[in-house]
């Protein structure tokens, strides 16, 4: 599984946009997941204020049902599922999204239990 981030999503018409999505991929421990993958996941892209009660995270939460995207590779990796307008260019420079010590902090959370 992988997080790619489009900096800039013109070519999809959404010029000032940056998009993110997951990725899966194909690895050795695919025989022993659940297919098409089940979970729910979200992108948090964390606000960095100093001040903590001054923070406005940005998330995004999709739930798998069932799509191309989400069933189990055949080739090195399918297509990435995700959001072209996760965030508008205009709100990362008003903000403390980007900074001199961190570019960009983006997480993708989600759980995958193993099969007993």
């Amino acid at each position: 599984m992988k997080l790619a981030i489009n900096l800039n999503e013109a070519h999809c018409g959404f010029a000032g946009c940056l998009g993110v999505y997951l990725i899966l991929m194909q690895s050795d421990q695919d025989g022993g997941l659940f297919w098409p993958f089940p979970k729910r996941f979200t992108f948090v892209l964390f606000d960095q204020q100093d001040d903590p009660s001054q923070r406005q995270n940005i998330s995004y939460t999709a739930f798998p049902c069932g799509e191309l995207e989400f069933q189990r590779p055949r080739q090195r990796e399918n297509v990435g599922w995700g959001e072209t307008q996760f965030v508008k260019h205009s709100i990362l420079r008003a903000r403390q999204y980007v900074t001199i010590i961190a570019i960009a902090n983006v997480n993708a959370h989600t759980f995958i239990p193993e099969r007993n």
